[in-house]
């Protein structure tokens, strides 16, 4: 004699919700671990609406901030008031950035005196990003350390590397999310400069 066994609706249904709890549950343990262990490239992001409208919004007063350069010295985005200002966050394991630093550093060279590229570190440390400007010869461009990375959150910084436009009155006027190219470096300064 064979034993059947029926299941009540709400028993299939307590079976469906666990199910789908352990569903959700590997779809994020997923996304954090390609997220975390990709080293950024082609990484799936969990971002709210409001968080990708701050990162991507132009016409707005930037917000002052202080960073310390790598030699240790203060530096004030207020400092470059009447300049251009390419705010670039970067990262020495990021390919698009290591692609772009050669581009930054001869701007830099050029002792070009209406725009200025400051290159924020995001949070590495202070021997590892040492080591990038050493491995690149980065001696004109500025290195920034955002140790904490709170002025990369306050923007809204996600993906890397991405570059903020922010005229000389302080306003941010554009961004470009991925490598920077030394023609876009001229386009952008031209733009502004047209209007």
């Amino acid at each position: 004699m064979t034993e059947t066994t029926t299941e009540t609706p709400s028993h299939a249904n307590a079976l469906i919700f666990l199910a789908s709890v352990a569903s959700a549950g590997l779809v994020m343990a997923a996304i954090v671990l390609f997220t975390n262990g990709s080293g950024g490239s082609g990484a799936v992001e969990v971002t709210s609406p409001a968080r990708i409208a701050a990162r991507t919004a132009t016409g707005w007063q930037v917000p002052d901030f202080s960073l310390e350069t790598l030699e240790g010295e203060t530096v004030s985005l207020s400092d470059y008031r009447g300049q251009v200002v390419f705010l670039n966050f970067w990262a020495t394991w990021c390919e698009p950035c290591q692609r772009e630093m050669p581009a930054f550093e001869a701007f830099m060279a050029s002792d070009r005196t209406d725009a200025v590229i400051l290159a924020v570190n995001n949070g590495e440390s202070v021997a590892d990003v040492q080591g990038f400007v050493d491995l690149f010869s980065l001696e004109n461009l500025p290195i920034l350390m955002d140790s904490d990375n709170a002025v990369a959150d306050g923007l809204g910084v996600l993906n890397l590397p991405v570059t903020y436009v922010i005229d000389g009155d302080g306003v941010m006027q554009d961004f470009k999310l991925g490598e920077m190219t030394s023609e876009d470096i001229e386009q952008y300064i031209s733009s502004l400069e047209s209007t």
